[in-house]
């Protein structure tokens, strides 16, 4: 009778101990993966969380290694204000901020074209790292592509802010290029091309694909 009752408590523990399990696992570079291409671009321009990597804004955390990255606004050592923010954009802009967005009257800081209303700074535990653009990534490995570009990075469209992302070269897994004209829905409209851009994260790597260009 004992064994019966042990039995039965263990299956109706079991779907709340798997639960546990997945809830807990959630690979570093994959987090951004539970995100909808509409939360992930800030649709609605609500204010958003922009990254700060050693002093250069990249916008978003999707185009680094995350297990190499650490907190660099801690309370034992907190960020300083007045504070630089550099590698804006195309231009590699810088901007002076006084203080935390959310205490500006606003309720936001505006760094290149979009609206922060967090601001996050992290140290990246690499040497020598190189941080590429979206256009750095056209202009070498598809310098013949002209007219309008989509980027998408994994499984996202870049909707707006295309200038600000900016990745670490090292990250990047693979490229590819996909026209338009190959879309059958869209092979009599405009052409445009999209570039799609792979990084190393955990859901990537275990592709068929990862091998292949691991050799590259």
């Amino acid at each position: 009778m004992k064994r019966i009752l042990l039995l039965y408590i263990m299956v109706l523990l079991l779907p709340s101990l798997c639960r546990a399990q997945i809830t807990y696992f959630v690979e570093a570079n994959s987090k951004l993966e539970e995100d909808n291409d509409f939360w992930f671009n800030d649709v609605g321009n609500r204010g958003g969380e922009g990254i700060v990597l050693d002093g250069v804004f990249i916008k978003s955390g999707i185009g680094i290694d995350w297990h190499l990255v650490e907190n660099a606004d801690t309370s034992l050592c907190p960020v300083r204000y007045p504070v630089w923010i550099k590698g804006v954009g195309n231009r590699n802009d810088s901007v002076l901020l006084a203080c935390p967005p959310g205490k500006t009257k606003e309720g936001y800081v505006m760094i290149g074209g979009m609206k922060c209303s967090i601001l996050s700074f992290f140290h990246y535990m690499k040497e020598d790292y190189k941080l590429v653009s979206l256009e750095d990534i056209r202009k070498k490995d598809f310098p013949d592509v002209k007219g309008n570009v989509v980027y998408m990075i994994n499984k996202f469209f870049i909707m707006k802010d295309v200038d600000l992302y900016k990745l670490d070269d090292d990250f990047i897994q693979h490229i590819e290029l996909v026209e338009s004209k190959d879309i059958e829905a869209l092979k009599n409209n405009k052409p445009f091309t999209i570039i799609r851009i792979f990084t190393r994260s955990l859901h990537n790597r275990m592709t068929g694909f990862s091998s292949f260009y691991d050799q590259k």
